[in-house]
Formats: structure tokens, C-alpha cells, sequence
């Protein structure tokens, strides 16, 4: 079982708030700038004392240092893993605790009991550099039942230690140990230690001295004491609130700045593509998902009345949740008025599935709740069909939440598809329908840490698959890195592999890369002693482009190459080092920054470095523009060496602003360096746009009077200066919907939802959300072709 403890400003040392510095962030300008604070409209700026700072906060000042530390107690069943991800945190402190009395091996590999599994799920929520001396989030291991063991202390570390530690990194987490007996009477001895120790870590945490605006401080403060009676709040409450301060907070953008922080920091649950409501307590909330996600233990103490009993066996065998299930729950519970808001943060996290049918009903599945069934089973249950290879994602770790995003995604996408009138739809598997007629299926799958996915086909005049399924792989390649970027915000390593397509869902021996079976002509599969023909197994997923295969190399693709390759790795590096100068706690990964986000980042969020028409960040923006234009990938000598001369002197002033001495060097590297067919390949998907798709919900409801939001959801990230428009269809005509922050909210590149405040019956109808992208823009697909997607709003009467 693993408790998250969570610390926030409140009482916190007086000196941590008086010390903040002005040139932080340009919204803490009036904060107590070196223990003075800016009056209003010209009045002489005054010297803060101890006490006129207990005035502002409303507080007594004392010389001890005090927090508030939160204890969040999730629900330990299996069921309710899958909504942690809401809750985990780095900002927050683990205890992990361990059976003393239970074997090792007996409990490896089981999610819950083997405490590898909760590091796992931890350490890939936090800080994943593992070359790291110390890494977040902190844990504290604690061994029970020590009394009931035989072996000395030194050895019970051991092999507590022994049985937490598989991975070496995992004690890189570790900060403390205790051992607790279960009847031991001297065990307040160790209870206190334990809570000495939990107080000294809290104050190590990264958001304990971090400094904020004194008014946040007075907000927050007033909302924790409104949490003991509310638990969760309009954010119109909020912003009155905010208002009503001593030091008021004047913006709505500010609240938001507000909400956004302690969100991370684990006091409040708030998001802004659903932003009716403010969960002031995240218990509350982990309470209300016991509610819907009921555990067979809870649904024993529940009052499940008669005539939903069937609705909750559905549950348990289909996964399928009846709008009458959940009514009835949330009625139980008084929940009723938040049925939409805890929905949607449901929904928003995979927890609950969305899921079209043919009449436009919506409905619900719970991936979690489905029953299990072996793995082989699924595959015997429909006869005479041909099967593609198996496409695997082999993960080093895979936490049951990226695989419900990649099954999330599927149901929006494609029909479950059915079998005797009941949903093909188990715990860690699904069937889909990819098109009207059944003929083709998709079978997904979780088994172990290897997402599988393989199309079934069933044809009158042949019984073998001729297509490449190329387009289904990316779909799910980008699924995944949204699931680990977006929303969970982890980085774990995978890589794509595949097998033959009569393969054992159980089975992993002598799965390939695709790059290894492009070499072959044949490949022995291990699994059945038998061989295959490797070509057919890569080119159920991959296309083969003859054209391609056939390019020999011109001094113009190398030269498309080599400045490619200088313009995406060494002058990206010199943008991103140059904020790292200028912030150096800006904490994004080069990885998830591309020229674009960097560019953005210096033009839009910074207050040094900021590019103007003609500088070295603009060069560095029009090469790369100028690259992905190219419709034949190919660069003229002439303008190669321009952009090389320009270069070199761009990247000697980098390692002079940088203090980084190496761009000059990889520069000349890459110049010298022997250009092959998979390299300008490589340059050239980089740079191939490809119109982005648009997700939305087949339909949504929303209640007469209250706030709503129609999520959206991009499958890749948009070239710069793209725009997020929403339409609204009016007697058969679209016309745009004018976000003006009073009505319309959202609607941006960062979140492209659009939430209807106050939503009534004329705001019923079809909505559609389309990008609109800069102009002369080189790209696949005619953006004035694309059919956006539509989807319904509801608005009910109550």
C-alpha cells in the first residue's frame, strides 16, 4: 500500500515569503520584493515588519517553522490503481510499506503486493534521470510486521532492501527506513522518529520555500479552511474569493496561475479544459471514484437496490456502465450536481471510456472492472480468419494507465465489436470494429509490460491480408507519447517490435525490430520452429515506398541532410540553452521541445532573449521554416553554403551567451560526417507535416444553467502560429464560434477544448473544431479537404 503525504504554504516561515525576488516572474512584480512591499497608485513604498505581515496573511507569527501535511488514503483494491494518476505527484512524500512476513518471491510480479511495483509506478511519475545521485519523489520504506519475523535488525534491512530494490535506481527514492511491529507497546518511539523524519523531508520537498505572491497565500489559506465544509467549489467561488482578499487577486488569469500551482503541488484538484468546478479536497474526490469504481469488497457494504443489480452485474461482465448505475450511485452519495464535472476528470484520465454506438447513444465502459479472461481465449472465439503480423510495444515498465489511453483513443476511433450480441471487451483487451461491414477487426492487447496489437480480416475471395496497416501504428505510437507527455507526464522507454501472425499472445521469443527483418529475406521464429517470409511480416505495419528504396543519394539530399541534421539537433540546443540561462529552473525535457516550442517559449514566456526580425533566434526559425517548405528535400549548393557561413558565426555567438564551447565543433562534424539513405530519410519525416487530426466526443451533455466543456484532443504538435477555431453549425451553415473569455473559454494551442459557461438550449446543437494553419505551409494532406469532425451538445432542462 503506498500513502502520498502533501505539504503546502500554509503558516510557512516568514523569512521564505519576505525573501522573494523581483525578478522572478513578471505576475510577482507587487510581491514583498527584499521585505517591501509596492503600495498602491504612488504612495512611498513602506518597510514590511513581522507584524504588518501577520496582518496581511491573518495570522499569528510564530519563531517554529509550520505546514500543513495532508494525508491522502486511496483505495488499495486492484480496481482502483488505475486512479492514482490523478493524485500522484513528485511535489509529494511516499510511504511504502512492506510484509516482513511474506515471502519474495511469492509476491514478485503481483501489482500491489510486490513493492517493486509501486516504486515502478513512482519512479515514473517523477524525476527520470537515473545518473542522478538522489531522485523524486522521496520515499520512505517501512517494514511491518517486524515482530513476527525471525532475524536480527541488520538482516530485516536487508531484506527489505533485497525485496523493494530489483532496480538499482529504485533506492535512489529511498530516504529513510523504519521497522514497525504490530504489538510491540513501544512502538510510539518509532512513530516518532517516523514523524520527525516526514517533517524533515516535507521541508526538502521543491514547493516548500518556493516563493509566491503573499496574496496566493491568503487565498489558499482561505481555502483550506473552506475545504472542512466545502470540498469542492465553483471557480466563479473562487475568483469572488480572490477578489474579497486583503491583497486582492484582480484577474481571472491569476486565479488560474493560482489553481494551476496547487494543483501540482497536490492541495486542489483544478484543470482548465474543466474548469467549472475546484476540488479543494483531493480525498473527496478519490472518494467519489470509489463511488463509481466499486471494488467487490465496497459493493458488499453498498445499498445496491434491486433494480440496478443487473446494471451492476453488467459492470462485472461487460465493463458497461448504465447512466442509471451512475445516477443511482451519485444519489447515494449526494453527489448528483457533480455528475458531469467527476465524469469528465474520469474521462479525462481514461478511467471511464467513452463509446459511440450506431443510434449516437452514448455510453460508458470501465476498463478496470471488465472480468478477465485468458489471454489465447479471445482468439478462439472467432473461426476462419487471416491475421496480420503482431505489432508489439515492448515497454520497460507499462502502467495500466498508457494502455487505457491507447484503449480510450481506440473506442473513440472504432465500434467494440460484438460477439452474440455481447461487447468483445476484457480486462487488458478489446475487439474493434475498423469498419462498417466487421470484415476487418482490431485486436488490442495488454499483457505483461508489451502492448500487442494485430488487425483480423475476414475475406470471400482470399484469405490473406494485402494492405499495409501503417496508419493504425502511428495512431497509436502518437496515443502513446500523448498518454506519457500530456497526461502523465512520464518518459518510459519502449520500443516497437514484431512477430509472426500466428503467434502466442503469451509468447515474446524472437520478436524483431523492423529495421532487422527490412535485412532479411526470411525469419525463423522461435516461438514454432518455423519460418516466414520477413518482408510480409514488416509490411503489415510499415509502407515500403518504391520510390525510396530506389534513390541514390545526390550531393542536393546531402546537403538537405547535413543542414537538417544542424538545425534540428545543435541549433535547437544552443535555443534551449539559451532559456536555461535565462531560467535556469525551467525543468521541460529537450526532448519535448522542438524549434516551434522554442520559439514560442522565447517570444511569448520570457522577458530576456526575446527574438526581433533579423536576430540570430529568427535565423534560426526561418532556416528550419525554409527546410520543411522544401517539396523535394533537397538543398542547392549555393544556398547550402550560405546557410552554413550564416551558421558557424550563429552558433561561436550561442557558445558565447551559453558558456557552452561545443556547437562550432559538432557543427564541423556533422559536416564531415558520410550521409546515407537512412539518415535523409529521417531529416525528411522530421520535417514532412502532415495534417494534424482532430478528436472530439461523439455527443456530450450539459445541464440548463451550468458550465460544460467539449473536449478536444490533437493527435501531434502544430507548426507555429497555428490557430485552435471552433465552429458552430446554424440552420445547416458553420459559423465561428467568438471566444471571449465570458462565454467561450479555451480554444488555444495549449488547450483546444472549448468550455460553454452557463450553458442553455440555444447553445444545443453540432460543434466542430478545426486548426487553421500559417500559410504556405508544405503538407501532405489540402487542409480545405479535411473533414473536420462534429459532435452534439445536449442540454438538459434540470
Amino acid at each position: 500500500m503506498s500513502i502520498a503525504w502533501s505539504t503546502t504554504l500554509e503558516n510557512r516561515d516568514v523569512s521564505l515569503i519576505s525573501s522573494t525576488d523581483k525578478s522572478d516572474i513578471s505576475i510577482r512584480e507587487d510581491f514583498f520584493p527584499n521585505s517591501r512591499l509596492n503600495s498602491d497608485e504612488g504612495q512611498a513604498i513602506q518597510s514590511i515588519s513581522e507584524i504588518d505581515l501577520a496582518d496581511v496573511l491573518n495570522v499569528e507569527l510564530d519563531e517554529n517553522e509550520f505546514a500543513t501535511i495532508d494525508l491522502w488514503d486511496f483505495a488499495g483494491d486492484k480496481q482502483f490503481y488505475n486512479t492514482h494518476q490523478t493524485f500522484l505527484s513528485k511535489e509529494a512524500l511516499y510511504i511504502v510499506t512492506v510484509d516482513m512476513t511474506k515471502d519474495v518471491e511469492s509476491i514478485l510480479g503481483i501489482d500491489g503486493e510486490d513493492p517493486n511495483f509501486w516504486f515502478q509506478t513512482l519512479h515514473y511519475y517523477g524525476n527520470k534521470d537515473n545518473s542522478r545521485t538522489r531522485l523524486d519523489p522521496s520515499v520512505i520504506l517501512v517494514g511491518t510486521k517486524i515482530d513476527l519475523y525471525r532475524g536480527n535488525e541488520q538482516g530485516s534491512k536487508k531484506k527489505l532492501f533485497d525485496n523493494c530494490c530489483r532496480e538499482s535506481f529504485f533506492k535512489k527514492h529511498i530516504r529513510d527506513f523504519s521497522l514497525l511491529s504490530n504489538t510491540d507497546e513501544n512502538n510510539e518511539e518509532v512513530f516518532e522518529k517516523l514523524r520527525l523524519k516526514i517533517f524533515d523531508l516535507a521541508k526538502k520537498c521543491p514547493s516548500w520555500d518556493q516563493e509566491i505572491p503573499v496574496r496566493w497565500i491568503h487565498l489558499e489559506k482561505t481555502l483550506l479552511k473552506l475545504s472542512n465544509e466545502k470540498p469542492i467549489v465553483t471557480r466563479a467561488d473562487v475568483i469572488k474569493l480572490g477578489l474579497e482578499n486583503l491583497e486582492p487577486i484582480e484577474t481571472n488569469e491569476e486565479v488560474d496561475l493560482f489553481l494551476k500551482y496547487h494543483h501540482e503541488t497536490g492541495d486542489f484538484v483544478f484543470f482548465e479544459d474543466i474548469q467549472e468546478y475546484v476540488v479543494l479536497s483531493p480525498q473527496w474526490l478519490s472518494n467519489a471514484f470509489k463511488c463509481i469504481i466499486t471494488s467487490d469488497e465496497l459493493q458488499k457494504d453498498c445499498d445496491i437496490s434491486s433494480y440496478v443489480k443487473n446494471d451492476w452485474d453488467d459492470i462485472r461482465k461487460t465493463g458497461k456502465l448504465s447512466n442509471r448505475f451512475i445516477d443511482h450511485i451519485l444519489e447515494q452519495n449526494k453527489l448528483s450536481m457533480y455528475k458531469n464535472h467527476i465524469l469528465n476528470i474520469m474521462e479525462k484520465y481514461d478511467i471511464i471510456v467513452r463509446s459511440s454506438s450506431a443510434s449516437g447513444q452514448e455510453s460508458f465502459y470501465v476498463p478496470c472492472m471488465v472480468e478477465t479472461t485468458a489471454i489465447d481465449h479471445i482468439d478462439l472465439i472467432f473461426d476462419n480468419k487471416s491475421k496480420t503480423s503482431c505489432l508489439c510495444f515492448v515497454f520497460d515498465f507499462l502502467p495500466m494507465p498508457i494502455f487505457n489511453h491507447v484503449l480510450a483513443a481506440c473506442t473513440r476511433r472504432y465500434k467494440i465489436s460484438r460477439k452474440e450480441y455481447e461487447p468483445v471487451f476484457f480486462k487488458g483487451m478489446c475487439l474493434f470494429d475498423l469498419d462498417d461491414s466487421g470484415c476487418e477487426k482490431l485486436f488490442l492487447l495488454m499483457y505483461q509490460n508489451v502492448i500487442q496489437v494485430q488487425v483480423w480480416k475476414w475475406e470471400c475471395s482470399k484469405n490473406k491480408i494485402e494492405k499495409s496497416y501503417s496508419g493504425i501504428r502511428t495512431l497509436i505510437c502518437s496515443d502513446i507519447e500523448r498518454a506519457q507527455v500530456n497526461r502523465y507526464k512520464s518518459n518510459i522507454p519502449y520500443k516497437t517490435q514484431l512477430k509472426c501472425n500466428i503467434t502466442l499472445y503469451s509468447c515474446f521469443k524472437g520478436m524483431k525490430d523492423h529495421d532487422q527483418l527490412r535485412k532479411m529475406e526470411e525469419y525463423y521464429y522461435e516461438e514454432h520452429e518455423q519460418s516466414h517470409d520477413a518482408k510480409q511480416i514488416w509490411t503489415d505495419w510499415y509502407e515500403e515506398d518504391p520510390k525510396e528504396s530506389q534513390i541514390d543519394l545526390n550531393h542536393r539530399h546531402i546537403n538537405f541532410t547535413k543542414m537538417g541534421i544542424i538545425t534540428l539537433d545543435v541549433l535547437a540546443d544552443a535555443l534551449y540553452d539559451l532559456i536555461l540561462v535565462a531560467n535556469p529552473n525551467f525543468t521541460t525535457p529537450r526532448s519535448e521541445c522542438d524549434i516551434s516550442k522554442l520559439y514560442d517559449i522565447h517570444r511569448n514566456k520570457m522577458n530576456v532573449f526575446i527574438p526581433t526580425p533579423g536576430d540570430d533566434i529568427e535565423r534560426i526559425r526561418l532556416t528550419r521554416n525554409e527546410l520543411q517548405h522544401s517539396s523535394k528535400f533537397e538543398l542547392q549548393d549555393a544556398r547550402f553554403f550560405q546557410l552554413c557561413n550564416l551558421h558557424k558565426k550563429v552558433l561561436g555567438r550561442f557558445e558565447t551567451k551559453n558558456n557552452v564551447s561545443d556547437y562550432v565543433q559538432r557543427f564541423e562534424d556533422i559536416l564531415n560526417k558520410k550521409m546515407v539513405f537512412v539518415d535523409w530519410k529521417r531529416i525528411k519525416d522530421n520535417f514532412k507535416f502532415v495534417c494534424t487530426k482532430v478528436q472530439l466526443p461523439s455527443s456530450i451533455t450539459a445541464s440548463k444553467g451550468c458550465g460544460c466543456t467539449i473536449s478536444c484532443e490533437i493527435d501531434s504538435p502544430l507548426p507555429f502560429e497555428s490557430t485552435i477555431c471552433w465552429f458552430k453549425d446554424h440552420n445547416g451553415k458553420d459559423e465561428p464560434v467568438i471566444v471571449d473569455s465570458k462565454k467561450y473559454h479555451g480554444s488555444t494551442i495549449e488547450f483546444p477544448s472549448l468550455v460553454i459557461s452557463n450553458a442553455d438550449k440555444c447553445d444545443e446543437g453540432f460543434y466542430s473544431c478545426r486548426v487553421v494553419y500559417p500559410t504556405n505551409y508544405q503538407y501532405v494532406e489540402d487542409t480545405e479537404t479535411v473533414v473536420w469532425p462534429k459532435t452534439y451538445l445536449h442540454v438538459n432542462n434540470q
